[in-house]
């Protein structure tokens, strides 16, 4: 058996899976979103797409943490109980466009980041658009903490949102 010890590598795997695969990140724009597993080894290759969405990675400063987890004993007296854990993931949103107009950068952007929050809200079951759960792994998910970045160049305009998801999970003993 394995322990969990916690979840930032299974929410990881699990958005990765869930936005390659997710065809509101593909038929939904002109060209599709690259899905970008953490930081990438040739940056300059992956600029050359439109849209683009990093999970695990905060492809602005490339400094941030990829993600972080807490856990404490949800109360006090039972021995081998589950733990509960409070996680986050970094994820950044980016859009360039020829267009030298800011909004049309931002909007496609925003539509980057809307489709990764629309992934995660309701519950299939009583048909919701996404799943909250992330397929049970964990009690809830949320986007939280955007940061918007935007930057004129003589190719064009660009924006990238860093955001983070959050989950609640409990972990069995």
């Amino acid at each position: 058996m394995t322990t969990i010890t916690d979840l930032v590598h299974d929410v990881t795997n699990y958005l990765v899976a869930q936005a390659q695969q997710n065809t509101a990140l593909g038929a939904a724009f002109t060209s599709p979103v690259l899905v970008i597993d953490g930081p990438t080894v040739n940056r300059d290759q992956v600029l050359t797409v439109p849209l683009r969405l990093w999970i695990g990675y905060d492809a602005i400063t490339g400094m941030a943490e990829s993600g972080s987890a807490r856990q404490r004993w949800p109360f006090v007296g039972v021995s081998g109980a589950y733990r509960e854990e409070e996680g986050s993931l970094t994820c950044t949103a980016e859009a360039w466009t020829g267009d030298p107009t800011a909004s049309v950068a931002r909007a496609s952007c925003k539509a980057v980041v809307g489709a990764v929050e629309i992934m995660l809200r309701g519950a299939p079951a009583t048909g919701g658009p996404g799943d909250t759960t992330m397929g049970g792994l964990v009690q809830w998910s949320q986007i939280e903490e955007f940061t918007w970045f935007q930057d004129q160049s003589n190719n064009g305009m660009s924006a990238a949102c860093v955001f983070r998801v959050t989950w609640l999970a409990r972990l069995p003993p």
